[in-house]
């Protein structure tokens, strides 16, 4: 085939984005949806896959099962274990229908795309992305409570493979995988009041195929003094 003349490209139908530094297979891949719930069943609106230099350096927690009373599938399938962000751990409600596009910019040096989601009940969810290509990637969201009152608890995970031998460093408030050789990823979160953590979830190479896989989260904990959160 021939090389198209884009990158990165947007499909407004099925509301998911792909965004690529180049056409090489060692290219910067991002993959991003805010498709809403329908046949899809992960509550995955605004998650994050990508992928460079060949490798897998951000990934969900895999498929699971399909029997929907599995303690594992209910939290595979869950914000917490994707690339998104938890809210009052709560779900995000299939019946919201899809979200959309307030932003998409895509260009041969620099693609900007803002996506919104109205699955969390009592909250509009906007995540930008601004992708500098090759490689650094700034992602900021913007988190609208309809109860300014109450005490909110918002998270922000990030998932990596297995093998990635994650790391944190809880002064920096960074995330770092360690594969001894080729591309690694660096994650950091530029507001000083958010506090990293690590915890111990799952990764399914293959259905059913579980093991014990940690993971990262900024975690912001207040009641709404401002009219939006920033993670």
């Amino acid at each position: 085939g021939r090389e198209p003349s884009w990158t990165s490209y947007r499909f407004p139908v099925s509301g998911v984005a792909v965004l690529r530094s180049d056409w090489g297979k060692d290219a910067s891949y991002l993959f991003t949806q805010a498709r809403g719930g329908g046949s899809h069943g992960h509550q995955d609106d605004n998650h994050i896959t990508l992928i460079s230099g060949g490798r897998v350096l951000l990934t969900d927690a895999g498929i699971f099962t399909y029997s929907a009373d599995d303690p594992f599938r209910k939290w595979g399938i869950s914000p917490l274990a994707h690339n998104t962000v938890c809210i009052n751990g709560e779900e995000q409600a299939y019946e919201m229908g899809s979200g959309y596009c307030a932003e998409c910019v895509l260009d041969h040096d620099c693609d900007v795309i803002s996506q919104s989601t109205n699955r969390y009940k009592g909250f509009s969810y906007t995540r930008r992305i601004i992708f500098l290509k090759p490689d650094i990637f700034i992602i900021t969201d913007e988190i609208i409570p309809e109860d300014t009152e109450r005490f909110h608890d918002y998270k922000q995970p990030w998932h990596m493979l297995p093998t990635a031998e994650m790391s944190f460093d809880y002064e920096s408030r960074c995330i770092r995988s360690n594969f001894p050789d080729g591309v690694n990823i660096i994650i950091r979160s530029l507001d000083k009041d958010v506090i990293l953590r690590r915890e111990t979830g799952w990764y399914d190479y293959g259905y059913q195929q579980l093991a014990e896989n940690p993971f990262g989260y900024f975690e912001r904990k207040r009641s709404c003094l401002t009219n939006k959160q920033l993670l």
